[in-house]
Parts: structure tokens; sequence; C-alpha cells
């Protein structure tokens, strides 16, 4: 069966994924042993692809860990888990859902449904193209640059600033921005 959605979880190390004009999902990975064991897996189950990254151990430790570089269809959906490090996705026509719980998520490029968030860390997203997104940031900054108008864009920190910038014309925008604990913008 053919390859409908990446799903990606890494305990430790950057996540890359690039939209392509390629027919299969390319992945290069770079591991680095720690203190404990890092295992790295990927397998197809059902019509997800499956890349795991995972320290063996009770502590996490910062030398566990695998950078990759997931190159995929610009329409493959992906779902994107990190715990420890930085997300990048660029480039991509198909559905986004990525979450680092102590990183940056960065996004370019994007025109599917997409949900961005960090539980600490920036949320940054330039170029957009896609009709509906929700970018969230329990302690980091949000800020989203569209380069076509959305139909839905929901940005939100609890502490840190929130900037969102719309493209220029004739359009009317229904705008709300909020920060818990931060500065807001709407250009």
């Amino acid at each position: 069966p053919a390859v409908a959605v990446l799903d990606v979880a890494s305990d430790g190390g950057t996540i890359e994924v690039v939209g392509a004009d390629v027919d299969a999902v390319q992945v290069d990975a770079h591991v680095s042993e720690g203190l404990v064991e890092t295992v790295f897996t990927h397998d197809v189950v059902g019509d997800r692809l499956q890349v795991r990254v995972r320290c063996k151990g009770v502590v996490v430790n910062m030398w566990c860990s695998a950078d990759l570089k997931i190159v995929v269809p610009r329409d493959l959906e992906v779902k994107l888990r990190a715990d420890h490090d930085r997300i990048t996705v660029r480039g991509l026509d198909g559905r986004v859902d990525a979450a680092s719980d102590n990183g940056t998520v960065e996004a370019e490029g994007l025109s599917g449904a997409t949900i961005l968030r960090s539980s600490n860390g920036p949320v940054r997203a330039a170029r957009l193209r896609t009709d509906s997104i929700q970018a969230d940031s329990d302690n980091g900054s949000v800020r989203l640059e569209f380069e076509t108008p959305p139909l839905s864009a929901i940005a939100h920190s609890d502490n840190g600033s929130v900037e969102v910038s719309l493209p220029k014309g004739d359009e009317a925008y229904a705008v709300d921005v909020r920060s818990g604990n931060g500065s807001t913008d709407n250009l």
C-alpha cells in the first residue's frame, strides 16, 4: 500500500520535513549515541510511515538523539512530535500537525490545514497559503505571515507575543489576537 501519512515521534534530535517533487519518502538520519542507546526505527504500518527515535533508559540525556531530514511528496500528510528539539516543515500541500514539548516549531510555504504547537519555545510560520491554521505556544512567541488570506487563523500564547501578518488588499478580516502574557500585533 502507498504511504499516505508520515508519522514521526522523537525523544531527541531535530526533525526537518521538506516537500518536494518526489514519488517516495526519503529519510536521512544522523544518530548520536549517548549514555544510553538511541533506537531509530522506520516501519510502514497500514498507510503510515512511522519513524521513531527512542532513548532507552530512565533518564533522557542530550547525547541520545537522531537528527532527521525527511523529503516527502508535497501532498503527503505529516504528523510530527518532538520531545526535546526543533521541528522545521516547509513546502507541503498536505495536512500538517507538528508539536514540540521543548523546542521551536518553524514552518514555511504550507498550503494544507495546519496545526503548530510548542510547549516551551516559539512558533514561527512564513509564506503561508493555508486556509486554516492553529498555532499555539505555552511559553514562547507565535508569529504567522500569510501570502494568501486564510479562512481561519488562530494564534495563541500563554507567555509570549503574538503577531499575525495578513496580505494587503481589499479583503476585510475578522481578527482576534490574544496573548496571556505578552504583546499582540495584527499587521
